[in-house]
């Protein structure tokens, strides 16, 4: 994989312009938005199988974080809980080079065994989150 810093062209998609509303918005919504909403989701495979799915206590998870219980965050659900920080991160990384007209960062090449890698990033992850919630008794 290789990356670079590229100037944005008119032409291209900001990304930056795209992706850092959302994060925003998302972290505003779980941030304000009444415990009681959430309460009214459960989780369909846990209630089937009894253990939790690889996406269980996202949602609590990032109330936590939004609140500023990061540890608490990270311990309910570790994968989710780093998105939504990982998300505010990129989201003041877009802030700053949108604002300043900088370059942006840019994936240039996955290489040859790039989408694989990427795959197995992405797939190790749950796996490891829905291994984490199962050894917590989530």
């Amino acid at each position: 994989m290789r990356f670079a810093w590229i100037q944005q062209k008119q032409t291209e998609t900001d990304f930056e312009l795209i992706y850092a509303p959302l994060a925003i918005l998302l972290f505003l919504f779980v941030r304000f938005m009444p415990a009681k909403f959430f309460a009214a989701f459960s989780c369909p495979f846990l209630e089937i199988s009894g253990l939790p799915c690889p996406s269980c206590g996202a949602t609590r998870a990032l109330i936590l974080v939004s609140h500023g219980e990061i540890i608490q965050g990270l311990k309910m659900s570790p994968l989710f809980a780093a998105l939504l920080l990982g998300g505010l991160v990129f989201a003041g990384y877009a802030l700053a080079v949108i604002s300043l007209r900088l370059p942006r960062l840019r994936l240039v090449s996955l290489g040859r065994y790039g989408h694989l890698i990427l795959g197995a990033v992405i797939g190790g992850s749950l796996l490891l989150n829905w291994g984490y919630l199962i050894w917590a008794g989530r």
